[in-house]
C-alpha cells in the first residue's frame, strides 16, 4: 500500500481511509507557490518549505495517517534528528506548519480532519487556504481563527511568521 500512495494520482490515508488528492488547476498552483515563497522568505534558515511533501503520521501499528500538505515547513533540527536522508524522505511525524490549499471538490469534513490532525499529531499551526473567500482559517493548540482580506496573521507559536492575509491573494484572478 505504501508504494501506491506514493504515485500519482497521490492518495493520503486519514484515519485509515484512503482519500485521493485532487488534482490541482490555476489558482491551486499559483497560490502554492506564493504561500510556499513567502513562507520561505520569513522562516529564513530555521528550517525547510516544501511542496506536496508527504507525512507519515503514524502510531505504532501500522499506517493510519499519511497526508501530502500543499505547502510544509519543518525545523531543521527536527528534521535532522531523523538520522538518515532515507528517515527524512519519510517523516513519521506532522509538519511544524502545514498549509492546505482548499480546493471545489475537497470534502469540507476531510479538511477540518486534516487539520486537526496536523495539530495533534506533532505540528504547531496548520492553515486551511479558501481561494474562493479569499480567506484562511487557521488552526492552533488553542483555537480556530478565521481570518480574512483586512488581517494580519501573527502567533506567538511562531514569531518569525507574520503576513497580511491579503498579500496572499494579492493579483490572484477570480
Amino acid at each position: 500500500m505504501l508504494q501506491s500512495i506514493d504515485e500519482k494520482p497521490y492518495t493520503e490515508i486519514l484515519d485509515g481511509r484512503a482519500v485521493q488528492k485532487v488534482s490541482p488547476k490555476t489558482i491551486h498552483s499559483i497560490l502554492q507557490f506564493r504561500i510556499a515563497a513567502i513562507v520561505q522568505m520569513l522562516a529564513g534558515d530555521r528550517g525547510f518549505v516544501g511542496t506536496e511533501w508527504r507525512f507519515y503520521m503514524d502510531p505504532p501499528g501500522g499506517l493510519q495517517t499519511s497526508l501530502v500538505s500543499d505547502v510544509a515547513f519543518v525545523y531543521s533540527e527536527r528534521l535532522y534528528a531523523l538520522g538518515s536522508r532515507e528517515q527524512r524522505e519519510k517523516p513519521p511525524f506532522s509538519p511544524d506548519i502545514a498549509i492546505e490549499l482548499r480546493s471545489p471538490g475537497d470534502k469540507p469534513s476531510d479538511v477540518e480532519w486534516k487539520m486537526h490532525a496536523y495539530i495533534t499529531m506533532g505540528g504547531t499551526i496548520a492553515f486551511d487556504v479558501l481561494p474562493e473567500l479569499r480567506q484562511v482559517c487557521v488552526y492552533t493548540h488553542d483555537a480556530v481563527q478565521t481570518l480574512g482580506h483586512g488581517d494580519r496573521f501573527a502567533c506567538d507559536a511562531v514569531p518569525w511568521l507574520v503576513f497580511e492575509v491579503r498579500d496572499l491573494f494579492a493579483g490572484i484572478p477570480d
